[in-house]
């Protein structure tokens, strides 16, 4: 009945050399009225339906379907994201004018700033040019004081210069009538202490020449100084007061020119007097020149007799090198003469005044034909003997070599025998600790059962006496839970609660005998009945004073000894934690157990 459904083939549009591929995916699909109409139409034809709400039949029975949000079209959404796209090029566009406008004031505020910086600089530099003014006059008078003062230092200092220059000359005499007297031939301790003193006059000549050189330097610039001053301050200012007066009118300046009359003349005066005082320095440098000029030769010569006197040392030291030399060369050939007849060996002695009256040729005859002789036994090692003295003393280093690393190695294997047997202490002790426990926890939670931790050896090692770790296959379980004969039975035999009270058993042991701060148990008590569950739940509160316990359950035991309770829901597609009543809790779980 087309009424109630519609191929959705016939609704698609495509290009025709897709239509295989459409036909594979779509072909077997409905589009019908409701759930019901598609799940009959699925089951009777073996198709796929799907709903105009969107809910779908598989055609192996499967339903999917759900709410579907108008709020939340990708229409919708896509509408409102180009509504917001035009929005947002408004609010561009409105941008870009403000930051236009926002431009064109900032230009206008520049070029206002530049006008008023021009304006400002204007005025710093009326304010410089009477600044300067003011400044040249106090300058002025500075100068005149300093010029003052440097004319004093000059005359004491040209004082100072004649009394050293007397000084000297009366040192160049003593020297000169020191020079002229002959030298010996050779030199003695009297004349190495006067060539020694003419070295040290001579060096103070030289300080002393350098001092005057600089004293010369210094007044020389001190001349270009005041000559710079004449030349572009004083003249100059002298000039610019000249062309102030004339543009000034008669009436405002008349006492104002008579005082720069009386300075000016007072500054001419000035000058005239530095004219003065540079000529008579220019005179006493000159004075100063010369006489340097005349020292300067006086030195000359005493360099050269100087040179002369090195010369001299220098011949003397290479013939002392040479003698130091021949001396060290004839000392080393005694040692190594010496080194051979120690070698020879200790002589009689007779050996000693044997050869006494034989001359120095025959005993030299007597020593080729030695050894002529000694070539005969070239092929013999002459280092065998120390050879053998060597190859000794590396023998004992390494044999006391050997008994530290014998020692060495007895300490390190008595260590690791001390940490097995610690280590095989901790494990029995912890195994002991575990077994015992293990066997009460599980006495508590089965009380008329009876459970053990046992090790299990290898094969082969059955003596008791034989403890060693390296002896054990493992750790296992025997348990009972009737108290009879049945004691042997394996874990793998038993049912799942029975197999989930030994795991917590083994868990709680552990537990007591190391405890954790905290266990996560995901519905332990699935797989028990009632009674083990209120064992499970007794042993849990007894414990949790040294522990905190979280455990999920579906049933009502567990919730008796429980201080707090969190329910889980499923909203919405998602998982919902909250706090909630033990009432509540209560309540949840006998809503589930109704429905189990």
């Amino acid at each position: 009945d087309t009424s109630e459904a519609v191929p959705m083939i016939e609704k698609l549009k495509f290009n025709g050399r897709y239509h295989k591929a459409m036909m594979q995916v779509f072909g077997k699909t409905l589009i019908t009225r409701t759930l019901e109409i598609g799940a009959r139409l699925s089951r009777s034809h073996g198709l796929n339906t799907i709903t105009l709400d969107g809910d779908q039949v598989n055609k192996r029975g499967a339903l999917t379907g759900g709410f579907i949000d108008e709020r939340k079209s990708r229409i919708g959404a896509y509408e409102s994201k180009k509504a917001a796209e035009g929005k947002l090029g408004k609010i561009n566009e409105e941008k870009e004018a403000i930051e236009e406008q926002i431009q064109e004031q900032n230009q206008i505020e520049a070029k206002l700033s530049g006008q008023i910086n021009k304006a400002y600089a204007e005025k710093r530099h009326l304010r410089n040019q009477y600044d300067q003014m003011q400044n040249d006059i106090k300058r002025l008078a500075k100068d005149r004081d300093l010029e003052i003062s440097t004319k004093k230092n000059n005359e004491t200092e040209l004082a100072r210069l004649k009394a050293e220059a007397a000084q000297l000359e009366s040192q160049l005499e003593s020297i000169q009538s020191e020079l002229d007297s002959d030298l010996a031939d050779e030199l003695n301790s009297q004349d190495q202490g006067e060539l020694e003193r003419l070295t040290a006059d001579t060096t103070e000549l030289r300080s002393k020449l350098i001092e005057i050189s600089n004293l010369r330097a210094e007044a020389e610039s001190k001349k270009k100084i005041l000559e710079n001053d004449l030349s572009t301050n004083l003249t100059k200012r002298a000039e610019e007061l000249r062309l102030e007066l004339s543009s000034q009118s008669q009436e405002e300046t008349t006492e104002e020119f008579t005082k720069e009359q009386d300075e000016l003349r007072q500054l001419s005066e000035i000058i005239s007097d530095f004219d003065e005082q540079i000529e008579e320095a220019e005179g006493t440098v000159d004075d100063a020149t010369s006489r340097l000029n005349s020292l300067q030769g006086q030195l000359e010569k005493l360099k050269a007799k100087e040179s002369n006197q090195e010369k001299r040392l220098e011949t003397v030291s290479r013939d002392v090198e040479k003698f130091f030399t021949k001396r060290n060369n004839l000392i080393r050939r005694q040692q190594y003469c010496r080194k051979r007849i120690r070698d020879v060996g200790a002589l009689a002695r007779d050996d000693y005044t044997k050869h006494d009256q034989k001359s120095v040729k025959r005993l030299m005859d007597q020593l080729a034909k030695c050894n002529e002789k000694l070539k005969k036994f070239s092929h013999v090692n002459k280092k065998a003997l120390d050879q053998y003295v060597n190859f000794t003393q590396q023998r004992e280093e390494l044999m006391r070599r050997k008994t530290e690393l014998d020692e060495g190695g007895q300490a390190i294997h008595d260590l690791i025998k001390h940490l097995d047997q610690k280590k095989e202490e901790a494990i029995q002790r912890t195994f002991k600790g575990i077994a015992k426990h293990f066997s009460a926890v599980f006495k508590q939670l089965v009380p008329s059962g009876k459970g053990t931790l046992t090790i299990k050896k290898k094969e082969g090692d059955e003596s008791k006496h034989n403890r060693s770790t390296a002896n054990y296959a493992g750790v296992g379980i025997k348990v009972s839970f009737s108290g009879g004969s049945g004691f042997d039975r394996s874990v793998k035999g038993l049912s799942g609660g029975q197999q989930t009270i030994v795991a917590l058993s083994l868990i709680f042991a552990i537990q007591r005998c190391d405890p954790s701060p905290f266990y996560l148990f995901d519905e332990i008590d699935a797989n028990l009945d009632a009674v083990y569950r209120r064992s499970v739940a007794g042993m849990i509160r007894e414990q949790c004073s040294t522990a905190q316990f979280i455990t999920t359950t579906f049933r009502p035991e567990l919730l008796e000894h429980a201080n707090k309770f969190y329910g889980v829901a499923f909203q919405n597609k998602m998982s919902k934690v909250s706090v909630i009543s033990r009432d509540d809790a209560r309540d949840i779980i006998s809503q589930v157990e109704k429905e189990l």
